[in-house]
């Protein structure tokens, strides 16, 4: 019927009903410090509620019941999670739900008991702030009640962790979760994976229940194909229903009387000994905006080469300081790896950069395990250090490539490749893009972003432009197996020069260039069209052996796939890469149209919670009419997704529409987009991968975890891995010292600026005799976790806002200014500044460090690490090498 979870009411019925009585639910667990989120999951911190000593521990409520409906359209997933949780602590709290996914979230809603609901949209990044500043503040909460501050924009791009606050939930309610996202599926060996994360802590569930009965997953396969192969590493997988095309799968535990649940995986693939193009095709939506048809073409592999191409590689390895440690040894194991997996008839190269450029060779070497082998341990010989200059590498590996012959002795076709590991973001991003792009001819470029700095949007677009691809990781652990995978998509090359023969109208593509077919990486073509589409289309490209390829692929009509939303990220992602490079507001403005349309978050669009009732919704529905949203107990069926108005029409979200229904507060959700980087952190060489729980949620619940033991929050807020006795240092994170750190920073900063302030005319008159007045105009936010990962160490967490942000990115700005000003940094500075004793930035520390050389291993190494890896000679490192008083 018309009840908000009425998809589970047959479910409820049937199992629910089994779960214990009220009395066997669990408390809430605490959350060891700095975990993280490894399953759907509600934390909390219960402030002023807990005893003394408390009151900043983390804790996750208990979950009644959870299922999972997916749905797979060859390449792409769709997934709905609905999660029922119980508040049994013996207060209200106000949570934080999170959801680790790969995904995008389309929409969430939170349904408590009560009927009080949380309903979600995505609108214009502007828009969306007014709604929240206008409206942010709700009803007036009990005072016992933990309020919820509001997430800023930072806080909310956390890539591959959804995060909905939920506030106010009374003692002893249940609520619910539903959560519908989409997610582009990895293609690892062959198969088409997907992974859930079901991973919960002890006594997350109700007591004597087994993980069978509370867990429920069904999955639903729609290929282009016959014969679909299917496997899954974690549970069992039962037969529903099978057709030609569609698949119905159920997943139980291969255990199902254990209380402990794993990550839920599943991987299919479709076999085939030729490369294979499938084609559908979609009329225009009648509720769009846009009124062209859509459609989308599958290209798959062979199961196994049918040649392979000789390949000439230039490896290209980020060494900046903000790389060391974890970063670079997971990158170098990569490369390691790539190397031994070289082909006799590959040739590489490998240049490894900071400021400066270092080459294992200048030209390209014959791939041999001795080869391999030397380029390792010349890698592994130039640890990171200093700034980032990434144009001047990627241009002369590029000019390098250019001048190698076109075809092997053999008369093969040699490909191209550049293969960029970075973790950085620079200003002349857009002039290193359009100078690539001139100069790339053949070459591919493969990229790699590192940490939550890069612009992953300049790295895919210089991907996309040259017939590359592009992967980011924000985690360390990540690193190795992400740089592997994209070397082994890169590994067999089948088809190259794809294109597609289409005779339409005003024919629009994505990805524009198509890239080329790897035995690795299948390929998904998508597109908007005008007027009546073709009986066929020609796909077409050139084998590895110098021969044209050409397929007729007809066209079919399908209710299963909805083709529009399947490269709805595809397209968007492409959009938003060229709207970055040309800065064009048309095509800011499109995104914005169809990610509000889609509600698909974006850089431009915001995610935005609002509070309604069951009542409130159901009344403006009925003013409506038709929304054309899917009911929940029809998720399973997507023929009726695609027969009903889908949410971008006549019932599409709106602040208008949501201020009418609002019964309480609006607040900016933690939707998991990328963004277009960071260079004053870049610039500070700020480490960039996520770290505890602070970078998980920063804005949105406040002091998050149990922090008491200083040190490790100081490792982690500095990134240093070396930490002398914190304790002493900070106390009880009061911190005592504070005003001599400052001054003592402050003394030796002001006193290198005002030496070059005869040398550099104005530009460092704003520098006074403390950090604060040095950098109080700067904004820049590059350790935007500190505050957060400290908890509520007041004392500790201005140590990291007035330090780390202001001295770590602003020296780097400041370097850079110094070098736009005074031209050779190293030259003129240098000279300026040579008489600068910045020595007493140890020594105002009260002893701390008894010489400049003990910094790198006590707090001022700490320091050091976050501004630049400062060993307080690191100063100079910052400013491009400024000055070399402490070599």
């Amino acid at each position: 019927g018309g009840c908000v979870e009425c998809f589970l009411c047959l479910f409820e019925s049937s199992v629910l009903r089994r779960l214990p009585p009220a009395m066997s639910i669990p408390p809430p667990s605490a959350v060891p410090p700095n975990s993280k989120p490894i399953g759907p999951c509600v934390w909390y911190v219960p402030g002023s509620n807990a005893p003394r000593g408390q009151e900043h521990q983390t804790y996750t409520l208990p979950m009644l019941s959870l299922r999972a409906d997916l749905e797979f359209h060859v390449s792409t997933g769709f997934v709905k999670v609905f999660a029922r949780f119980y508040n049994s602590a013996p207060h209200p709290v106000s949570g934080m739900f999170a959801l680790p996914i790969k995904g995008t979230v389309t929409d969430a809603s939170v349904q408590m008991k009560s009927g009080r609901l949380l309903e979600t949209m995505v609108i214009a990044r502007d828009e969306a702030n007014k709604f929240v500043e206008e409206r942010g503040g709700g009803k007036e909460k009990p005072q016992d009640e933990p309020t919820m501050p509001d997430m800023g924009p930072t806080d909310q791009m956390v890539p591959d962790l959804f995060r909905l606050p939920v506030p106010g939930i009374p003692a002893g309610e249940e609520f619910s979760v539903t959560v519908n996202y989409i997610e582009p599926l990895q293609f690892i060996n062959g198969n088409y994976n997907f992974f859930l994360p079901l991973r919960f802590p002890p006594n997350f569930f109700p007591q004597g229940v087994s993980i069978g009965n509370v867990i429920n997953i069904f999955a639903t396969i729609n290929s282009i194909t016959p014969n679909i192969k299917f496997q899954s590493n974690s549970h069992n997988l039962h037969v529903l229903q099978q057709e030609q095309l569609h698949l119905r799968l159920q997943a139980q535990p291969m255990n199902m009387q254990t209380n402990e649940s794993v990550d839920f995986h599943l991987s299919y693939f479709m076999p085939s000994e030729y490369i294979l193009g499938g084609l559908l095709v979609q009329p225009p939506n009648p509720y769009s905006a846009d009124r062209r048809g859509s459609f989308v073409m599958f290209v798959t592999p062979p199961t196994r080469p049918m040649g392979f191409f000789p390949r000439n590689i230039v490896f290209i390895l980020d060494r900046s300081g903000s790389m060391g440690g974890q970063p670079f040894q997971e990158a170098t194991g990569a490369i390691a790896t790539a190397l031994q997996n070289l082909r006799q008839g590959d040739r590489f190269t490998i240049v490894s950069f900071d400021d400066q450029q270092t080459y294992f060779s200048q030209q390209l070497v014959d791939a041999s395990p001795q080869a391999a082998n030397n380029a390792l341990n010349w890698v592994q010989q130039h640890q990171p250090r200093a700034l980032t200059d990434i144009k001047t590498p990627l241009l002369w590996a590029l000019d390098l490539l250019n001048r190698q012959p076109k075809q092997a002795q053999n008369g093969s076709a040699v490909m191209n490749f550049v293969v960029l590991l970075t973790d950085g973001c620079v200003d002349n991003e857009r002039d290193i893009c359009n100078a690539a792009m001139q100069k790339a001819g053949d070459t591919r470029v493969l990229t790699f972003g590192i940490g939550k700095y890069c612009n992953w949007f300049f790295l895919r677009m210089l991907a996309l432009a040259t017939r590359g691809f592009n992967e980011n990781v924000v985690y360390a652990h990540d690193i190795g197996a992400k740089i592997t995978q994209l070397m082994n998509m890169a590994s067999a090359p089948v088809l190259t020069d794809v294109g597609l023969g289409i005779n339409v109208p005003n024919c629009e593509l994505y990805p524009s260039p198509i890239p080329d077919l790897f035995v690795g990486a299948p390929l998904t073509i998508a597109g908007k069209f005008e007027g009546q589409f073709p009986p066929s289309v020609t796909l077409q490209g050139k084998l590895c052996n110098g021969q044209q390829f050409t397929q007729e692929v007809r066209p079919a009509h399908s209710q299963l796939v909805p083709v529009e939303k399947v490269f709805l990220k595809q397209r968007l992602d492409m959009l938003t890469s060229r709207q970055w490079l040309e800065d064009s507001k048309k095509i800011e403005q499109e995104i914005v149209q169809i990610s509000t349309e889609n509600s698909f978050p974006t850089p431009y669009t915001t995610m935005v919670a609002y509070e309604t009732t069951v009542e409130k919704k159901a009344e403006q529905e009925r003013k409506d009419g038709d929304t054309g949203e899917t009911k929940p107990d029809e998720g399973d069926k997507v023929e009726q997704k695609q027969e009903l108005p889908p949410q971008d029409s006549k019932g599409k979200h709106t602040a208008a529409k949501a201020a009418a229904v609002m019964v309480g507060g609006a607040f900016l959700v933690g939707a998991a987009v990328y963004t277009f980087g960071d260079p004053a952190a870049t610039l500070a060489n700020a480490s960039s991968l996520v770290g505890g729980i602070g970078d998980f949620f920063g804005g949105g619940i406040g002091a998050i975890g149990n922090l008491g033991n200083c040190c490790g929050s100081l490792v982690e807020c500095f990134s240093c891995g070396s930490c002398g006795d914190c304790g002493d240092l900070f106390g009880n994170c009061g911190c005592g010292g504070c005003g001599e750190l400052l001054d003592g920073a402050g003394s030796c900063l002001s006193e290198t600026f005002n030496c070059c302030g005869g040398a550099c005319g104005s530009a460092f008159e704003a520098c006074s005799s403390s950090v604060q007045d040095i950098f109080s105009s700067c904004d820049c936010g590059v350790c935007d976790g500190c505050k957060d990962l400290l908890g509520n160490c007041s004392g500790v967490g201005e140590i990291c806002s007035t330090i780390c942000s202001p001295i770590g990115s602003c020296i780097g700005a400041v370097g850079g200014a110094i070098g736009s000003i005074c031209g050779d940094l190293i030259g003129t500075i240098g000279d300026c500044v040579g008489s600068c004793d910045c020595g007493a930035l140890c020594g105002s520390v009260g002893g701390l460090c008894s010489s400049v050389g003990d910094c790198a291993g006590s707090v001022c190494g700490s320091l050091g690490d976050c501004v630049g890896s400062c060993d307080c000679g690191s100063i100079t490192d910052i400013l491009g090498d400024i000055c070399d008083v402490l070599d």
